[in-house]
């Protein structure tokens, strides 16, 4: 949209002009949209580039929504489209944002006990999954999500990397495909939170700690199951996605993220 602003004869003087201009954007955008050339003041016929450096600030934000819930981010988002936007050398300094989860679910270790406080979940074919992960015992311990009926062979494979120089520098997960999801060791009494995208197909997948001599006693199922039906070995699908533990919440995009606690 070509916008037109005309000023009145009399306006500018000999010497140096300035020259503002409020935007009002119904978008919940903010800066000015559009390329170089298209800003120009037009005398007559001549026609005055106004390219280059301009000034400005945010001064109110009524229609915003929850685009913008924090002070700051509008004019922060006005900044950063001036530097270039995504593309830009200023996206670089952008912080990983986790997508909005479908479900969460709170697990915990069992102090002393070697074992995952809960050993069977529930969640739906291609949910965003955000686990908060506590771990109160005095060992370190993971989440490793497999292939269903991989259980064997990916604690097999952990037996053997165990005897590896490399082991721990890996957080002791093998390198093996039937691996779907991993996190690093989580220390005694940390906490951690990390998302990953629940699997397209119903099945019952084992998640297992891969500590040395962990995954024999510290395993559990997470049954993943089609939304309305049953899924392979599944439970039947909840009346809102939450699994045992977990409160359900709005969908999101599909992405893997991780955040320590």
């Amino acid at each position: 949209m070509d916008l037109t602003l005309a000023v009145p004869k009399g306006t500018f003087h000999s010497g140096v002009n300035t020259i503002t201009v409020q935007v009002t954007n119904q978008r919940a955008e903010g800066g000015f949209v559009g390329t170089a050339q298209d800003m120009y003041l037009l005398t007559g016929q001549t026609r005055t580039s106004l390219a280059g450096t301009w000034k400005y600030r945010v001064e109110r934000a009524t229609n915003t929504g929850a685009l913008y819930s924090k002070p700051g981010e509008l004019a922060a988002h006005v900044a950063l489209t001036a530097a270039g936007g995504t593309t830009g050398a200023a996206a670089a300094t952008l912080p990983t944002v986790a997508a909005v989860p479908d479900v969460v679910i709170q697990l915990s270790t069992v102090p002393n006990e070697m074992k995952y406080a809960t050993t069977e979940l529930t969640v739906q074919t291609g949910q965003t999954v955000e686990v908060v992960y506590s771990n109160p015992d005095q060992a370190e311990h993971n989440f490793v999500l497999a292939a269903p009926g991989s259980l064997q062979q990916v604690g097999a494979a952990a037996d053997t990397l165990s005897q590896s120089p490399n082991a721990k520098a890996q957080d002791y997960v093998p390198d093996v495909p039937q691996i779907i999801f991993k996190t690093k060791m989580l220390a005694a009494g940390q906490t951690t939170t990390f998302q990953f995208t629940a699997p397209s197909a119903p099945g019952q997948y084992p998640y297992i700690c891969t500590y040395p001599n962990h995954w024999r006693i510290m395993n559990g199922v997470l049954n993943v199951v089609a939304p309305g039906g049953r899924g392979r070995g599944g439970a039947p699908a909840p009346a809102t996605p939450a699994p045992v533990g977990g409160v359900g919440r709005g969908a999101g995009p599909r992405s893997g993220a991780s955040r320590q606690g």
